[in-house]
């Protein structure tokens, strides 16, 4: 008697494996959303997670459709931080409200172009100021020089030196020269005068227009102080942790089912061919026997 061929199990549905699959992913990653976002409590306050609602998530692959979660996230202040907090709304408002109210004001002030009425004179034309200056010092010099110069001149005469004479005359070269030095300083010291005229009068026009534009620029500042007092901040706490989902190979189960499917098949097709093989030796082996007992 032949033996029975066994049964070859069936491959499994992937979509079914897929669907099991998914249906823990979704549980893992709801549970891992609870275990990773307890609630939080400190001296300035607490954090409450709670789920507020369901959203459907439909998986084509599968045809099925999961109620995910969603959670809502409650931060609620201590008593203290919560008076502490109220009152910076309020200040906020109020430094807002003033810093809007500072707007209208600081309209007409800009509508107004700057006024450079009263301001110290800018420097003007140096080289002529120069030439006043140098001639100014050169009449008080020459008035001296001249004094000098009759005083020597009596002097030398008075010496018995002739006018014209090589000692009269070396005496006075000697005086020329000293006269024309000290013009040159004259020059000198008119330059000097007048440069240093220029930048006084440079940085005082720059110091009166500078006064000029900040309480030009005050309102503007006033503005922005109030505007950073109005500002509001809260306590920091932990970030929400969403749980992590991993994706369902649905591909890799098909392709497995398929290859546990062919398996299955060339199994099965084995051992088909083993079973007639052994038929055929059986009705072989009948044959001789029968064959021997007719002699």
């Amino acid at each position: 008697m032949g033996s029975k061929t066994p049964k070859t199990p069936a491959a499994p549905d992937p979509y079914a494996t897929a669907k099991a699959q998914t249906g823990s992913n979704v549980a893992t990653a709801t549970a891992n959303s609870y275990l990773g976002n307890a609630s939080e409590v400190s001296p300035l306050g607490k954090v409450d997670y709670s789920v507020s609602g369901y959203k459907p998530v439909f998986d084509a692959s599968t045809g099925t459709t999961y109620n995910v979660p969603q959670f809502t996230r409650k931060e609620t202040l201590s008593k203290a931080q919560q008076g502490l907090y109220d009152q910076q709304v309020q200040l906020g408002r109020d430094m807002n409200g003033l810093a809007i109210g500072q707007t209208k004001r600081l309209s007409d002030v800009l509508n107004q172009p700057v006024n450079l009425d009263g301001l110290p004179e800018a420097p003007g034309d140096q080289d002529a100021y120069r030439q006043r200056v140098e001639a100014a010092m050169g009449e008080r010099m020459n008035m001296g020089l001249d004094r000098d110069r009759e005083r020597l001149e009596t002097r030398l005469i008075n010496q018995g030196l002739a006018r014209g004479s090589a000692a009269f005359n070396g005496a006075m070269d000697e005086a020329n020269r000293q006269a024309n030095d000290a013009r040159t300083q004259t020059f000198l010291a008119s330059g000097q005068e007048a440069r240093a005229q220029g930048e006084m009068q440079a940085t005082s026009r720059e110091r009166a227009l500078q006064e000029r534009l900040t309480t030009r620029n005050q309102p503007l500042n006033e503005i922005s102080a109030l505007m950073s007092g109005g500002q509001v901040t809260m306590p920091q706490f932990s970030a929400y942790r969403g749980g992590q989902m991993s994706e369902t190979p649905v591909g890799q189960y098909v392709y497995q089912s398929n290859q546990i499917a062919q398996d299955g098949a060339r199994a099965k097709a084995q051992a088909a061919a083993s079973e007639r093989a052994g038929l055929f030796n059986l009705a072989g082996s009948l044959l001789g026997t029968g064959a021997k007992m007719l002699r």
